[in-house]
């Protein structure tokens, strides 16, 4: 009868015996780095590998070096291909539980670096890096791990890991389709940020007038903000909007509702006295973020809802098509030049500024509608490319996180 314990839930078809379990001091050799540290980088000589490089470029398998290279002392350690490196030192237990596969040899391996060295006719190394980050075996070392300000992981804390394995061959595929998932996710993230940098870009030179559309040659001329918007005083008195319908106002994603974006309601008892916030309709919040601290200026491009009393909420003339205007004040850089001279902080880093005020700054934006509506459109074909993007981003992690959930014991 099967030790149903010992048997994964999700696994490779052909495959069904239980898995084994061993302490890891039966499967391995186990070693230290020596020497070396931060001080010692230089911009050429051999590749060298500091125990830091696990917590700001985690990889599972280190194929390559690219970034770090020392001159090389007497007593130096070098890696072997198939070395798996722990950190032994590190701010949290969590922190330090966590293992890499070293892809190539000689490299240096620097102090702070338990190194284990499996027995590869029994173990993948990536296989058991992936254990020793993930599951039971993590959440083991976790728990070994010793140490208040500084906590420390040993190689007799790493023999002492149970470690639970199938055969070489499956643990090989296992490896392997972490290694796919995890190059998936790397080549989504890099095209998701090169798809920001060009939206950026495209906000930096459009607004710039130094990309124009073909057959568009006109110079778009200065107008105040109140050329283009005025204040909007309608408010929730007979109560159209209840707490379901309150927006918030966020750097990164605009104008949201605030029970979908937050996990629930951060309203008032009664929210009669909150500004209608209508499709298309601009908001400025009044409140700074770390990187406006002046707040920030966004359009609503969802459904009507209500905001705080906090907010400011301007209604579009016919002078605009008011998406334009959210997509101008998008760059952080140009909001806070914008706000800076209409603002006044207080003492508690409050706005103190009138709703009426806000719109004596000037702007830059075409006067043609038909061009503003050119621009957003291409922005928000940028914006839908980045969506479909963190959505496969996302999708790739969630599937991730299941196969780590399932595909071990």
């Amino acid at each position: 009868m099967k030790n149903e314990n010992l048997v994964p839930k999700v696994r490779f078809k052909g495959f069904s015996d239980p898995w084994e379990q061993r302490k890891l001091k039966l499967l391995a050799d186990f070693s230290k780095g020596a020497g070396y540290s931060k001080n010692d980088i230089i911009d050429q000589g051999t590749p060298v590998i500091l125990y830091g490089r696990l917590y700001t470029n985690y990889q599972v398998n280190i194929t390559t070096i690219k970034d770090a290279f020392v001159k090389v002392r007497p007593g130096s350690v070098f890696s072997e291909c198939n070395d798996v490196i722990v950190p032994a030192s590190g701010e949290t237990a969590e922190d330090i539980a966590r293992a890499s596969h070293v892809c190539i040899s000689g490299a240096v391996l620097g102090g702070d670096l338990n190194i284990i060295k499996p027995k590869i006719d029994i173990i993948d190394s990536s296989f058991l890096a992936l254990c020793i980050s993930n599951g039971q075996q993590n959440k083991e070392l976790v728990k070994r791990a010793q140490g208040k300000s500084i906590v420390h992981l040993h190689n007799s804390d790493l023999k002492q890991v149970v470690l639970k394995y199938p055969n070489k061959t499956n643990q090989s595929m296992i490896a392997h389709i972490f290694d796919k998932t995890d190059r998936l996710i790397a080549a989504n993230e890099d095209k998701l940020e090169q798809l920001k940098t060009l939206k950026k870009l495209m906000m930096q030179k459009i607004f710039s007038q130094e990309w124009r559309f073909k057959g568009f040659t006109d110079p778009w001329e200065q107008r105040k903000l109140k050329w283009f918007l005025r204040v909007s005083k309608l408010k929730n008195i007979d109560g159209i909007f209840d707490k379901n319908s309150v927006l918030s106002v966020s750097g990164e994603f605009g104008v949201v509702n605030q029970i979908a974006f937050q996990g629930r309601s951060f309203a008032g008892k009664s929210i009669l006295n909150y500004g209608i916030l209508d499709h298309n309709d601009v908001v400025y919040t009044k409140s700074p973020l770390k990187s406006n601290p002046y707040g920030i200026i966004k359009t609503n491009l969802g459904k009507a809802g209500v905001v705080s009393t906090l907010y400011a909420v301007y209604a579009p003339l016919k002078t605009v098509y008011s998406p334009i205007l959210g997509y101008y004040f998008n760059l952080d850089t140009r909001v806070n030049n914008y706000l800076r001279p209409l603002v006044n902080k207080g003492a508690k880093n409050d706005m103190k500024v009138r709703d009426e005020a806000v719109l004596e700054g000037k702007i830059c934006i075409p006067d043609s509608i038909e061009t503003q509506k050119k621009i957003c459109n291409l922005f928000s074909l940028i914006d839908n490319l980045i969506a479909a993007n963190e959505d496969k981003l996302n999708q790739l992690k969630k599937l991730k996180k299941y196969l780590m959930q399932n595909m071990f014991v």
